[in-house]
């Protein structure tokens, strides 16, 4: 893996720049988001990074050659716009083909659609719809499996009466199953039945061979789940099967589509103070629709008598639609921050919906009027069955890890949902025990232990260590009620117990007071009125 050095007292970026795919870049200094940008691979930041309100972090997908994922390690993070890794992660699977193949036993494969060999019994089969490939990553979803082949006789000439062919469609093929990550996906629907059914209103079908109907192909499985709910590994979600072709008939079947690609990763760790207020999310794509089957019709007259009846035709009936491709999984996101941490915002790692089944294609009705020498007819041929709904990816993995000092807030909202019926992912928060130094909260030395005064104030509020004074440089900062940074200063050494606060131009509230110096840190609560 390549590494990039970037000295940067404060670097800004924006204006949907792209920075790496699966390098590391290091960043002496500040890496601040004002704008909508697509980034990729590792970030090891000195100094602050952060995502400006109304900025977004588009993360660059597997699928065109990123990481597919974004890893940031920085003294600070404070992500108040969006981190976006839909989509990113795993791709899915490729689209299976439409039926196109017309096969015949007795070299008569033309007489499907025009005439042929018109005196003489014939045989004709139509090739199913051909399955979606599997999706990518540990939790792919499966491939369904082909549809199968409809058949039956060609029209054939006759002395004094004429029969008419009739050609079973073909089936649709089977559905992409859905991507596991978190959860189980569910499996890919079956793909449509082609139709055998005919009626014929006085006229023969020609019974040389007989009419046979393609059956669907049955949807491919789920994916696989894969990693830990609780250890600090994370990884991209998987990708949906492609969806199944369409079966044919008359004329070709239709294409399937490709499966949804899995959720990408996100990766923060603050090593001192670590805020999101924003939106992180790392969702799974939707599958979309299988193949159309296709539609029945009829070729023209093939005899030459006095009735241009029904019989000197070939007909053929609807075919089935291929299933839906599977849906992508959820992806990862993994927050870290043993210190200092305040996490609200909006965590989401939703797992796609498979998609829509094919459409069914439709059959044909033919009349005959008749005249004083021949019989009114008709011929009515059936339709194929639609394709069923590709596999739902599952939810992903959300994973955090931060202390319980009396500092931190941990109220993010969390989303790790499957598709239809697919599993929820998992949601893991350890809360480790507080220690700043390696010494507790509970054990800092007696200098550091401090109190506000008066509480709640409104101009002024001092503060005054209980014991000692303040002989060592110290650093104050205050947090609000969400968690953000408002106020940061360092208090110089200068002997004396009690220092004043101006708080006039704060907003009416709750704050966190911390103070931190080489002996540990202690915080207390200020309610400014």
């Amino acid at each position: 893996m390549k590494k990039h050095l970037l000295l940067s007292s404060g670097l800004f970026l924006g204006s949907l720049a792209v920075m790496g795919q699966c390098d590391t870049t290091q960043i002496n200094g500040d890496l601040i988001v004002s704008s909508d940008i697509i980034m990729s691979g590792t970030y090891i930041v000195s100094g602050t990074f952060r995502v400006d309100a109304g900025a977004t972090v588009f993360v660059e997908s597997y699928s065109t050659n990123g990481c597919g994922q974004i890893h940031v390690e920085a003294a600070k993070i404070d992500v108040q716009g969006n981190i976006n890794a839909d989509y990113a992660g795993y791709p899915g699977g490729n689209p299976g083909q439409g039926a196109t193949t017309v096969n015949s036993v007795t070299g008569d494969q033309s007489a499907l659609t025009g005439c042929h060999n018109k005196d003489n019994a014939g045989q004709i089969t139509v090739t199913g719809g051909l399955a979606g490939t599997a999706g990518e990553g540990p939790g792919a979803g499966l491939a369904g499996l082909n549809g199968s082949v409809g058949s039956g006789p060609k029209q054939k000439c006759g002395n004094t009466s004429d029969d008419y062919g009739m050609v079973g469609g073909s089936g649709g093929a089977g559905g992409g199953g859905g991507a596991s990550y978190g959860g189980l996906g569910t499996d890919g629907g079956k793909g449509g039945n082609g139709s055998g059914t005919h009626s014929g209103n006085n006229v023969s079908i020609q019974s040389s061979y007989a009419v046979i109907a393609g059956n669907g192909g049955l949807g491919g499985s789920a994916g696989q789940t894969y990693g830990t709910p609780n250890g600090q590994d994370i990884d991209l979600g998987s990708g949906g099967a492609g969806a199944g072709g369409g079966g044919r008939s008359f004329y070709p079947g239709e294409n399937g589509n490709r499966g949804g690609n899995g959720g990408g990763a996100i990766t923060l760790i603050g090593t001192d103070t670590l805020i999101i207020t924003g939106t992180l999310s790392a969702a799974g794509e939707n599958g979309l629709a299988g193949g159309k089957g296709a539609n029945g019709d009829k070729t023209g007259d093939c005899c030459s008598d006095g009735c241009n009846d029904i019989g000197e035709k070939t007909f053929s009936a609807g075919a089935g639609g291929g299933a839906g491709s599977g849906a992508g999984s959820g992806g990862g996101i993994l927050i870290k921050a043993p210190m200092y941490s305040a996490i609200t915002g909006n965590l989401n790692a939703n797992g796609g919906n498979g998609g829509n089944g094919g459409a069914k294609g439709n059959g044909i009705t033919d009349n005959y009027g008749g005249n004083i020498f021949c019989s009114s007819q008709t011929v009515t041929t059936g339709a194929g069955n639609d394709g069923l709904a590709g596999g739902s990816g599952s939810g992903g993995r959300i994973k955090i890890f931060t202390t319980d000092c009396a500092e931190n807030i941990l109220a993010p909202v969390v989303n790790v949902n499957g598709g239809t019926n697919a599993e929820i992912g998992s949601y893991f928060a350890d809360q480790d025990i507080c220690f700043v130094d390696n010494t507790s909260v509970e054990n800092i030395l007696d200098e550091n232990k401090f109190v506000v005064f008066p509480n709640p104030a409104s101009d002024y509020a001092y503060i005054k260590l209980l014991t000692g004074a303040f002989e060592k440089e110290s650093n104050l900062t205050i947090y609000d009620n969400s968690g953000r940074l408002i106020y940061s200063h360092s208090i110089e050494a200068n002997g004396a117990n009690t220092i004043q606060l101006p708080i006039h131009t704060f907003a009416t509230g709750s704050y966190i007071l911390v103070i931190q110096n080489a002996k540990g840190r202690s915080s207390q609560k200020l309610i400014k009125y």
